[in-house]
């Protein structure tokens, strides 16, 4: 099967059970809410692996990070029976399918309950954007409704602010770099997709309440 065909079969797992109609209700099937059980157990503590660079040797032929290993755990890797096709597109449909788990709030992060991979550039973990990137190719246009803004939006703003440091270099190449892999402004993001982005995100911080964990509530529109 193609990637993206996967890809949109996998998401539709993720998507499927919960109708437009009734985002905010539910209704959430109890395999459903189990399963965002495991997932939410899974990635438990992701924020600090993130910001610590945790290291793990579970499986150094697949990964180095802590982070990595919850990733791959929470979508359902297999590494001796998933081609690299089925286990990238695992890795995109948890991402897409949870856009509301991926959220980290911290006193050293900038946007307060601001995207992952932000928090990421934020504490200098750039192995997970590169993963993001170059192995993963997640979606990187993901308008936060923590600040209306992409992740190219924050990188140039990071950019800004370090000028003239050691910084300066590093950010300016991901900036480089993020466009060269599709990244956009949020400008550049039409209202038609933003209003698609947000009732996926409706849909996981809804499913995400079912199971007892706290969502941010954003009042804002990102127009």
């Amino acid at each position: 099967m193609p990637t993206a065909l996967l890809r949109a079969a996998l998401l539709a797992a993720w998507l499927a059970f919960c109708p437009t109609a009734a985002l905010a209700q539910g209704p959430f099937r109890d395999a459903d809410l189990a399963r965002q059980r495991h997932v939410n157990a899974t990635l438990d503590g992701l924020c600090n692996d993130v910001n610590d660079k945790t290291l793990t040797k579970d499986n150094p032929e697949e990964y180095t990070y802590v982070y990595e290993r919850k990733f791959y755990a929470a979508a359902g890797v297999d590494f001796t029976s998933d081609s690299l096709t089925s286990a990238t597109a695992k890795l995109q449909a948890l991402w897409d399918g949870n856009p509301a788990l991926f959220f980290c709030s911290s006193t050293n992060f900038s946007v307060p309950a601001g995207d992952l991979l932000k928090y990421a550039i934020e504490t200098r973990s750039f192995g997970l954007v590169e993963n993001a990137m170059t192995a993963w190719h997640l979606d990187l246009n993901r308008v936060d409704p923590a600040d209306c803004r992409t992740l190219l939006d924050f990188v140039q703003t990071k950019l800004a602010q370090n000028r003239g440091t050691h910084l300066e270099p590093i950010l300016t190449g991901y900036a480089t770099r993020l466009r060269q892999f599709g990244a956009k402004y949020s400008s550049e993001i039409s209202s038609t997709d933003k209003q698609r982005q947000a009732a996926r995100w409706q849909v996981s911080a809804a499913r995400l309440r079912a199971t007892g964990i706290t969502v941010p509530e954003w009042r804002q529109k990102c127009s």
